[in-house]
């Protein structure tokens, strides 16, 4: 039995009136169980895919809770491309639960096809490999990189962004505080909604409303960020996307 199970099995237990759950393996791990207990779950791949809830809409299921969906990376690189016109060949690095999430070695070089680009997606999910696709020769040969909000950008994308400034490579990212940090450009889904949507999920619960009959939560807000000067390194977006920004950075 893993840590997670031995802590999901020890608050079954506890026979709480609620069970929050933070994550997609968390809420799994519970469902897993099947114990009557009523739980808010917090998930950023699909829920249904990942068996959490079996709909979402009603459920039998005692689960509510908020999906923080992105189906983006397409739209990314049309923002890439309208960024650096002149760009063709793009990397797309990810790690694995996004791509299998995504569907995006299947699906991206559709879109990106559509759009004049030639992608290559790239699969790291930890520090060790984000260093060997860093360090592949063909790696400093891609006009353009786009690197996408997975669990492996959140803890290496420092380390990512300093390797493409030292190569002056035009990027994408999808989180607001990478363009804060110097980056020139990112589309991110607004995920602040989410814990004052559980707040709200919880207080429904607690008066006696059966989870199963809340629909999931999902996000209303995407926000397109600039920096027209980014970090010494990177090269600057087109005046077009500073235009279209809905938040620009100086």
């Amino acid at each position: 039995m893993t840590r997670l199970e031995e802590a999901v099995s020890e608050a079954i237990q506890m026979r709480p009136a609620v069970i929050v759950a933070p994550s997609t393996a968390t809420a799994k791990a519970v469902r897993d169980k099947s114990a009557p207990i009523p739980v808010l779950f917090s998930s950023f791949t699909d829920p249904v895919r990942s068996r959490v809830v079996d709909s979402m809409g009603q459920r039998t299921e005692p689960f509510t809770g908020v999906w923080m969906e992105d189906d983006l990376d397409g739209k990314r690189l049309e923002f890439l491309r309208d960024a650096y016109p002149q760009i063709r060949t793009v990397a797309v690095l990810m790690d694995r639960p996004w791509e299998s999430n995504c569907n995006a070695m299947s699906r991206l070089p559709r879109v990106a096809n559509s759009l004049g680009l030639d992608i290559t997606v790239l699969l790291a999910d930890d520090a060790e490999e984000v260093q060997r696709v860093l360090d592949d020769p063909q790696a400093a040969k891609f006009d353009a990189w786009y690197l996408a909000p997975s669990g492996m950008a959140t803890l290496h994308a420092e380390t990512v962004l300093a390797r493409l400034r030292a190569w002056g490579k035009p990027v994408i990212v999808g989180r607001t505080q990478y363009v804060v940090d110097g980056a020139p450009i990112s589309y991110m889904v607004d995920i602040d909604f989410r814990w004052p949507a559980m707040v709200e999920l919880l207080t429904r619960v607690l008066r006696g409303e059966a989870p199963g009959s809340i629909p999931i939560q999902r996000p209303y807000r995407i926000v397109l960020a600039v920096r027209p000067t980014p970090a010494k390194g990177f090269p600057p977006p087109s005046a077009q996307v500073v235009r279209q920004a809905d938040l620009v950075v100086r």
